[in-house]
């Protein structure tokens, strides 16, 4: 049996799927499989995985579309190796990826599942550097306001799941993931590799709704946690602590967004789920990052951002605030430059 099976879902992606079977073949760790997952695909996705040669490939095809969540779930009952992978049809490995997560999880066997950081290929072709907590409890701590261990770049430990009886919630036609690390975390550990070893392929906005749906699948993930703080969690406080999740507190007053972060820290005090300190950090990013944003509109948000007891502390801060300042300085000149040009 090889020690790693990769799974690769595909639905209609013939044309990338064979550079992401070639990442996962080329590995400098040979000893896998990689079962390709064809979701009911009409463009012969299925058909063209089965004629590489390649021995280890193998190809489990659903005739009718099922879902990510389900068609995943199918390859774990498929998969007997001692480590699951993950892998999406339009991205891309590095020829170690496979190797420097066994050899992580090889050596932390307290760990149930890792990812790595991801090089993120925008729409536009750019390439940006995402990184993620690294050990268990910052992660956790962060899982409260979003996902923070990329899909395509995780590596499960079967025995975990198996024992925990857990697998993807099908009712989550998005943000599988989430779902899947929020509730694995609970019960086991999990951890990131700093190196970016997968190339992920962001969507581009307005795909027929899916950024939206997504979402409102993440919010059902975002408040299970929040009420497990022992909140009561209205409309608007949801509505409020998702956009603090996805950095858009554009709409929001700094006030309000304040007393929320606040009022998760109280909660976490008495509930003791997240460690203390490390929500306190996550909070600060947040605050600031919310300050930043208002201070283009209000140069006033960033005198009531120093007013508050989550403002960060020390030099690293006080460079940020400076810059944050000139930004809101420099575009509102630009802006006034416009208009002077306009009425000329």
């Amino acid at each position: 049996m090889p020690r790693v099976t990769v799974l690769l879902p595909v639905r209609d992606q013939a044309a990338c799927l064979p550079r992401a079977m070639q990442s996962i073949l080329r590995q400098r760790w040979h000893d896998l499989q990689l079962l390709v997952l064809d979701d009911g695909s009409e463009d012969g996705s299925g058909r063209l995985a089965a004629e590489t040669a390649d021995a280890r490939v193998r190809v489990h095809r659903s005739e009718q579309p099922v879902g990510l969540a389900a068609i995943l779930n199918q390859g774990l009952a498929l998969s007997d190796s001692e480590y699951v992978a993950r892998m999406d049809a339009d991205d891309w490995s590095h020829p170690e990826r496979l190797a420097k997560q066994l050899a992580y999880l090889g050596e932390r066997r307290d760990i149930a599942a890792c990812g790595t950081a991801v090089t993120a290929i925008q729409p536009d072709g750019s390439r940006r550097l995402w990184r993620y907590p690294a050990a268990h409890d910052a992660i956790r701590a962060s899982l409260l306001f979003e996902n923070v261990l990329a899909h395509p770049s995780s590596m499960l430990r079967r025995a975990t799941l198996e024992t925990l009886d857990i697998r993807y919630d099908p009712s989550f036609e998005k943000s599988q993931d989430y779902d899947l690390w929020e509730r694995l975390g609970r019960r086991a550990r999990l951890g990131n590799l700093p190196g970016a070893y997968v190339e992920y392929r962001v969507s581009p906005p307005g795909d027929g709704g899916g950024v939206a749906r997504q979402q409102r699948f993440a919010d059902r993930v975002r408040l299970r946690q929040l009420q497990a703080l022992g909140l009561d969690v209205g409309e608007s406080e949801l509505r409020l602590h998702s956009a603090i999740s996805r950095w858009e507190t554009a709409g929001f007053d700094l006030d309000a967004i304040e007393a929320w972060l606040q009022r998760l820290l109280q909660a976490n005090v008495a509930s003791g789920i997240y460690r203390q300190d490390l929500l306190e950090g996550v909070v600060r990013e947040r605050l600031f990052r919310a300050a930043r944003h208002a201070v283009l509109r209000d140069l006033g948000a960033l005198q009531r951002y120093r007013r508050s007891s989550l403002r960060g502390q020390g030099l690293r801060w006080r460079l940020r605030e400076l810059a944050a300042a000139l930004r809101a300085w420099r575009q509102r000149a630009a802006s006034a430059r416009g208009g002077r040009h306009g009425r000329a």
